[in-house]
């Protein structure tokens, strides 16, 4: 039972921690490149996402190319 706690609680690390590191790089992206709306709309929602429905999706935009 103990091994199963650590084992969620070391997956709930790394999802958080690749999260992290996804808004990070979406933002420098975004930074470097001002005129280039797709990232722009990206990190927006990636920024709107909380954790809790990264297991569902992060929204997806219809004209994001």
């Amino acid at each position: 039972m103990q091994i199963w706690g650590m084992s969620e609680l070391v997956c709930r690390w790394l999802l958080k921690w690749r999260y992290a590191k996804l808004h990070g790089f979406l933002a420098r992206k975004a930074a470097d490149n001002p005129a280039d709306q797709n990232l722009r709309t990206l990190l927006i929602d990636v920024a709107s996402t909380t954790l809790d429905d990264i297991g569902e999706r992060i929204p997806a935009r219809q004209n994001l190319k």
